[in-house]
């Protein structure tokens, strides 16, 4: 297999870097839209390696990380864009119907997605618990997902040219009110990797 990139470098940001330091009101988004990505990456390659594992030497470690991580993150995924970005490009971009559709399309994959996980994550549990006998057919699931994960990860890659430089004190009131609401905080880019090593 192919070694692959360690990752993007961080983008920059126009949030001062005191301000993002002491003060809930300094959320950049293009950083959380950064580390989110990088999670999902990782993730994505994580399918694809359990994928190939099997069924001879299937990495139960990767598989077990996998179920933990799966779903929840990408519950935060899907929360962060769509009550935190979407509402910012609608604002800015909502007057042109090129946006307007994709945020449409996104959406409607995020749903699609999500009902993916919940069956990988059935097979998963039942490789971990000794119980899988159908690898063929995990298989499948497993490089269905992470196709349409990197199929949407695509799409998903003009929302960062989307987000206004420069925002509004609108939008950084709605983003501050986001982080208030959320009741446990985003996945860090590197919990997949703490666990399988």
């Amino acid at each position: 297999m192919p070694k692959r990139a360690s990752g993007p470098t961080v983008p920059p940001t126009d949030v001062p870097a005191s301000a993002e330091a002491g003060s809930s009101a300094a959320i950049d988004p293009r950083k959380v839209t950064f580390a989110d990505r990088h999670l999902q990456e990782e993730i994505s390659n994580a399918l694809e390696e359990l994928a190939d594992s099997l069924p001879e030497l299937a990495d139960l470690r990767l598989a077990r990380s996998l179920s933990a991580i799966l779903e929840p993150s990408w519950s935060e995924h899907v929360d962060f864009q769509e009550a935190a970005l979407f509402p910012i490009i609608i604002r800015h971009k909502g007057g042109l119907e090129e946006a307007v559709s994709l945020l449409g399309r996104l959406s409607t994959e995020h749903t699609e997605l999500a009902d993916r996980h919940t069956e990988v994550s059935e097979y998963i549990e039942m490789l971990v618990a000794g119980e899988l006998t159908n690898y063929d057919t995990f298989g499948y699931l497993l490089r269905s997902a992470f196709e349409a994960r990197r199929h949407h990860a695509v799409a998903e890659s003009c929302i960062e040219d989307m987000l206004p430089r420069l925002l509004t004190p609108a939008d950084r009131t709605m983003l501050t009110e986001w982080r208030k609401e959320r009741s446990t905080p985003a996945f860090p880019i590197n919990l997949i990797l703490d666990r399988r090593h």
